[in-house]
């Protein structure tokens, strides 16, 4: 079970990280990802300048992304995907949940661990 777990999880992270090939701006700070059970919960902390169409196309491709890899498992169940908007301005360091799968580069946070 531990095993299936473990790859469960890389397929997921990796799943994530491809999908936001092509989709972060300059405006994206950070992206996490939680999953369970419930599904798959990514958090993208961006610095509130994103408009809502960026939003809306960022949310949208990523989740069929997300989505479309995730069903390509054999045998295993397409949990649901949601994508979860967090506004966070530097220099301030967001409370962060889940994996971190990407950060952009503050010099104000180098040296953190984060």
């Amino acid at each position: 079970m531990e095993t299936e777990d473990t790859e469960m999880r890389q397929h997921v992270l990796l799943s994530v990280q491809h999908a936001l090939i092509g989709e972060i701006t300059a405006q994206v700070r950070f992206v996490a990802v939680h999953f369970d059970e419930a599904g798959i919960r990514i958090i993208v902390w961006h610095d509130g300048t994103m408009s809502e169409a960026d939003r809306a196309e960022f949310e949208g491709n990523v989740i069929s992304q997300v989505t479309t890899l995730n069903a390509r498992r054999v045998g295993v169940s397409n949990p649901p995907v949601e994508l979860v908007f967090v506004v966070s301005f530097p220099p301030l360091r967001p409370a962060f949940r889940g994996t971190l799968v990407y950060g952009r580069k503050e010099p104000h946070l180098s040296g953190c661990s984060c």
